[in-house]
């Protein structure tokens, strides 16, 4: 039986009155600037969606922002977060430190190893 997944990206932005800039920058330690989550139907994967909260990632530079939206498409690919200096590492800071905004050899060798 062949799989069908569809992928699903959307960027959402609530209200939160009063947030300052340094406040945006240092909550992706504490709020999920992406999200990804994974759909079921008996017991069955049927598919999955990416989510971008953009009221914080919006004030990030480019290619923190690729880095969040990249790392959302990595779990749609099925990796999962892992400590080292790579796309998958679990939070937006950690990534920008390490200049991560794009899938690395590790990462690609994962999804290669998977399919």
């Amino acid at each position: 039986m062949a799989a069908v997944v569809s992928v699903f990206v959307a960027v959402i932005s609530p209200a939160v009155p009063g947030a300052t800039a340094a406040a945006v920058a240092s909550q992706c330690d504490k709020i999920p600037c992406g999200r990804t989550i994974y759909y079921y139907l008996f017991g069955y994967f049927t598919s999955m969606s990416a989510w971008l909260n953009y009221h914080w990632i919006k004030s990030y530079p480019l290619s923190k922002s690729q880095g969040v939206a990249a790392h959302e498409l990595g779990h749609i690919a099925g990796l999962d977060h892992t400590n080292r200096c790579v796309l998958m590492v679990p939070n937006s800071p950690a990534r920008a430190s390490c200049g991560i905004s794009t899938p690395q050899t590790d990462d690609r060798n994962g999804i290669a190893a998977m399919y």
